[in-house]
């Protein structure tokens, strides 16, 4: 008899296989899958585990493998490794800080600087500022839906005057009390009525001359107020209409004149400079086809006051073009009521000294 060492085919240990002179043991030997397992005892071909003798069962199932014990350390000790092998995050705005944390929103890695406690979890900055909602401020656009109130009491004003000069008889021309009173007349400036500057820009001479003023002011009112703010929309107002009054005193200073035109033409050119900062073109939007035709009625039409419209264009244009700058910022905005106040300052001492000279 001969004595072999086999190796068990599931555990990988090496053990006594015992002589192979037994057919039984030649036919296991010869088999592939034949083998000694310290556990299991002797596995046949299919796998199954049949002790050499009877008394070898209870003792292989006792006994350790040594072999089997050490793959397992082996494996164990792998895991443990691999564990260990972790990637190292760092943070998504810091690189040099490594971090465990993650914003709970958006998943990204960042340090406790970069984190925002939160009712669940914590939120990175960026996704806070994202949530946020933006601040208030005054946004600057043509379509603003805010209503014109300013324009309303505007119209309103103007539509009382006219009322009232109508019910002192002078709606249909310039004979009532009330409205010589409230025209514009260079002499009568001159001797200290002042106040004639600016009440010449709502007296009327007829419903189709408030009718045709008050439309457009309301247009244009519509678009520039939300655009400016109240205050702002009524210093341009009165800017573009005391200008206009200065000019028709400067050409014309002994000619009876009244209206609101001259602050709408101001209306015009504020919104063409507006228009032209935002680089649209003005010929190409309504505003430019109603100030040619408005221009061309200017020089047509008898009993226009020319010095008026002219003057009241430049004045709106000057101080619209400042206050309707695109810069939203508060010292584009108080640098545009100061130029308008400015120009009503030079237009009321300018009427002033063209009345008298």
């Amino acid at each position: 008899m001969r004595s072999t060492w086999r190796r068990c085919n599931r555990c990988n240990a090496s053990t006594d296989g015992g002589s192979t002179s037994s057919p039984s043991r030649r036919r296991y030997a010869s088999c592939s899958s034949a083998s000694i397992c310290a556990h299991r005892g002797f596995h046949g071909p299919s796998g199954e585990a049949t002790p050499r003798h009877p008394g070898d069962s209870i003792a292989t199932e006792q006994r350790i493998c040594a072999s089997q014990r050490w793959n397992e350390a082996n494996r164990a000790a792998g895991s443990r490794t691999v564990a260990r092998i972790d990637t190292v995050t760092t943070c998504f705005h810091h690189s040099d800080r490594e971090t465990g944390r993650s914003c709970t929103r958006c998943g990204r890695p960042a340090c406790p600087d970069c984190l925002r406690e939160a009712p669940v979890g914590a939120h990175c900055f960026e996704c806070v500022r994202a949530a946020r909602p933006p601040a208030r401020q005054r946004v600057r656009r043509w379509n603003a839906t805010a209503g014109p109130l300013a324009t309303k009491v505007l119209i309103g004003l103007n539509v009382v005057t006219y009322l009232a000069t109508a019910a002192g008889g002078g709606a249909g021309g310039r004979g009532g009390d009330l409205q010589s009173r409230l025209s514009l007349y260079g002499p009568a400036v001159a001797r200290g009525e002042w106040y004639r500057l600016i009440s010449s820009g709502f007296v009327h001479y007829g419903l189709i001359h408030i009718g045709f003023n008050m439309l457009l002011l309301y247009q244009l009112g519509l678009m520039l107020e939300p655009a400016l703010g109240r205050t702002r929309f009524l210093a341009l107002y009165f800017a573009a209409l005391l200008t206009g009054s200065f000019a028709a005193l400067l050409l014309s200073p002994a000619v009876v004149s009244g209206g609101a035109s001259g602050a709408v033409f101001g209306l015009f050119g504020a919104a063409a400079a507006g228009l032209r900062q935002r680089g649209i073109s003005v010929m190409q939007t309504g505003i430019g086809g109603l100030l040619v035709i408005n221009l061309i009625f200017t020089f047509v039409l008898p009993g226009i006051s020319i010095g008026a419209h002219l003057g009241g264009l430049a004045g709106g244009t000057a101080a619209g073009w400042f206050m309707l700058r695109p810069s939203s910022t508060r010292r584009s905005a108080v640098a545009g009521l100061v130029v308008a106040a400015v120009i009503i300052g030079a237009a009321l001492a300018g009427g002033v000294w063209a009345a008298r000279a």
